[in-house]
């Protein structure tokens, strides 16, 4: 396979044989494979999914009260592509809520409007240069040019232009691809991008070549047509004929000049909730503090199989060898302090069994999550009342708990619970149901069992970071499985990552690990990295639009100044001052730019409600992206007004009188 295979989950180097037969301790404790299938030529997912869905449904019937098999029980068949680019089966928490695909769709759009915006553009200009060589055609056609030979001209001139543009593109779009490919996979964002290949596509460069040539040639063409006509005398007869007439054409391009400030008020804004919601996202109050934080998880080593129980803790042997590994990481000079839990901070626990206070008749459904006495100081989890679990309480596993504020404000609402009581509803099979996970042997304890509650805490973040946290108790550790070990550093955590390994090597050669990274690295990967996405490609595309439209506005004005020349000569000359000059030519490119803004502010109310499912933390009609927008697209139009006003108000009345 090749290196970058890991989109479906084969994270792991070495492919070899497996026996899929159960066992004796599957009967027991059950077997779980991961299944990829290929569809038959010629049958639909729909198809497959109903197969699958009759099979299930007599496994269900075999299994009933089976927690695999829940009510409503429905399999369905789902895509490669579709599971690459929406969101991922491996869990709700542990991947963004935003879908790669739709945000794919939604750059396809934003392509679409730039392109758009560039014809436009290079409508605009062409038009432009077109008007100014209608007089030029007229005399040629006077002199005898036949409509061929002129339209041959124009033809080739349109398409040298529109090769150097093509030559020029196609290197940049080849310069862009290489720097995305590399800037992908330098982010980490191997789950989503490591399966896609990063390069340019035929169809859609032939596309764009065919878009750019046609929009050329058939502006390039505009005057050979024009001055085609049996009349020439309009383009022949002196230039104050030739500027009203140009004047009139000018609305022609200022309609085109509208459609650009109104097509880039909709990608900036779309751009800009993106941006926004990125920002919201990556500033979200975590309950904990990320930074220099390392998440460790040591999968059994050879060692450790060969212990009754196969895991790091189930028995005294694994226990003192983990202990033995939490130490020497404690003692490393980099370190502040290390902790034990049995989950990726912001990523769970997320659920677990009924609770509820003794005699009462409120139950609520709470995560559970098993932790030692240095959990709080090493994530920075605020108390808010009582304390955190004691070093005797985590050794002896006492039934000992501290609660967040969501479960302590919905068992006891304003009152302090410390003191109190809190019971678990069955947790004899919630405990039970862990130990089948390592295929260890259920525990003999009460279905039921109470905890004392000996402090509240702040709410951190359980059911990941775009979730709000969800009811939990912290309890020290109550079964016998492999846990995860949160190390703070007192430096970057990169610089401590080998070390860390060598210290735990030197514990047992044989270790490795299933998780070692930076918790910042899981926030990149499983939540940021498909909104970065989107705004890395998204953003580029608006920044494009604005300039095109600075360069659309500022080529109308100063063409329109120039046609007015003479006009401003004679207002000068009777007596109008340079701030009066000024205002005239900026009323005329503000009137453009207000209607575009306008236009493109009603347009963005109605296309961004598509983006709903795009953005988090902020709505789709956010008055700061708004207002910022319009507030960069204003300030960028004035400025491309401002410059042909300037060099109108400076013209001498004498020369301007005597323009051509």
């Amino acid at each position: 396979m090749p290196e970058r295979f890991s989109g479906f989950g084969a994270y792991q180097e070495i492919f070899t044989p497996t026996d899929a037969t159960p066992s004796a301790e599957d009967a027991q404790h059950g077997s779980k494979f991961n299944v990829t299938a290929r569809v038959r030529r010629g049958v639909t997912f729909a198809a497959a999914s109903a197969e699958l869905d009759v099979l299930t449904k007599q496994l269900a019937a075999m299994h009933h009260g089976d927690d695999d098999y829940p009510k409503q029980f429905t399999a369905r068949v789902v895509g490669a592509n579709d599971y690459l680019t929406g969101i991922s089966q491996s869990g709700k928490v542990f991947n963004s809520k935003i879908e790669l695909k739709i945000i794919l769709w939604d750059l396809l759009a934003a392509v679409s409007v730039l392109l758009l915006i560039a014809c436009s553009n290079v409508a605009n200009l062409l038009l432009t240069r077109a008007t100014t060589r209608e007089k030029e055609i007229a005399v040629r056609f006077a002199l005898g040019a036949s409509r061929a030979q002129i339209l041959t001209q124009l033809l080739m001139e349109s398409l040298v232009l529109a090769l150097c543009a093509l030559v020029a593109g196609c290197l940049l779009s080849w310069m862009a691809m290489r720097v995305l490919d590399a800037t992908l996979h330098q982010k980490g964002w191997a789950e989503k991008s490591a399966e896609a290949v990063i390069g340019l596509n035929a169809p859609v460069l032939l596309f764009a070549v065919g878009i750019t040539v046609l929009t050329t040639l058939l502006c390039g063409l505009v005057p050979g047509l024009r001055g085609s006509r049996n009349d020439l005398q309009p383009q022949l007869v002196g230039s104050a004929q030739f500027g009203l007439g140009g004047l009139r054409r000018g609305k022609l391009r200022g309609i085109l000049v509208i459609g650009q400030v109104a097509l880039s008020i909709v990608l900036l804004i779309g751009a800009g909730l993106m941006m926004r919601s990125l920002y919201m996202l990556t500033h979200v109050d975590l309950g904990f503090d990320a930074k220099n934080l390392v998440v460790i998880a040591l999968a059994p080593s050879r060692a450790v199989d060969q212990l009754p129980d196969r895991t790091l803790m189930a028995s005294p042997e694994g226990h003192v060898r983990f202990q033995r590994i939490v130490q020497k990481i404690r003692e490393m000079p980099g370190v502040a302090s290390v902790a034990i839990d049995n989950t990726i901070p912001a990523y769970g626990p997320y659920s677990g069994p009924e609770v509820t206070v003794p005699e009462g008749a409120r139950v609520e459904k709470a995560a559970l999550d098993e932790c030692d006495e240095h959990c709080a100081d090493t994530l920075g989890i605020r108390i808010i009342a009582g304390r955190w679990l004691s070093e005797d309480e985590v050794a002896t596993r006492q039934y000992a708990a501290v609660l967040n504020q969501t479960l302590a404000r919905d068992m006891f609402g304003g009152n302090n619970p410390v003191g109190k009581q809190l019971e678990v509803k069955d947790f004899a099979r919630w405990k039970n149901g862990a130990l089948h996970s390592y295929h260890m042997a259920p525990s003999q304890m009460p279905p039921d069992q109470r905890f004392e509650i000996v402090g509240v805490v702040a709410d951190i973040k359980n059911a990941g970071p775009q979730q709000p946290a969800a009811p939990m108790a912290f309890i020290p550790p109550m079964i016998t499985g492999d846990f995860i070990l949160q190390v703070r550093t007192k430096v970057k955590p990169a610089l401590l990552l080998h070390a860390i390994q060598e210290q735990v090597w030197s514990a047992d050669r044989a270790q490795v690990f299933w998780i070692f990274d930076p918790l910042q690295d899981f926030l990149e990967q499983y939540t940021y990295a498909t909104p970065e996405f989107g705004v890395t490609l998204a953003a580029p595309l608006a920044g494009i639009a604005l300039l095109l439209v600075g360069i659309g506005v500022f080529s109308v004005m100063a063409y329109t100044v120039s046609l007015q020349t003479r006009e401003i000569g004679v207002r000068m000359a009777l007596g109008a001052q340079q701030g009066q000059i000024l205002k005239m030519v900026l009323r005329r490119g503000s009137l453009l730019i207000v209607t575009g803004t306008c236009i493109g502010l009603f347009a963005s109310l109605v296309v961004t409600r598509l983006l709903t499912s795009q953005i988090w933390g902020i709505s789709t009609t956010d008055p700061w992206t708004f207002g910022a927008v319009v507030t960069l697209v204003v300030v960028a139009g004035l400025t491309a007004c401002y410059l042909p006003a300037r060099r109108a108000v400076r013209l001498e009345p004498l020369v301007a009188l005597r323009y051509e």
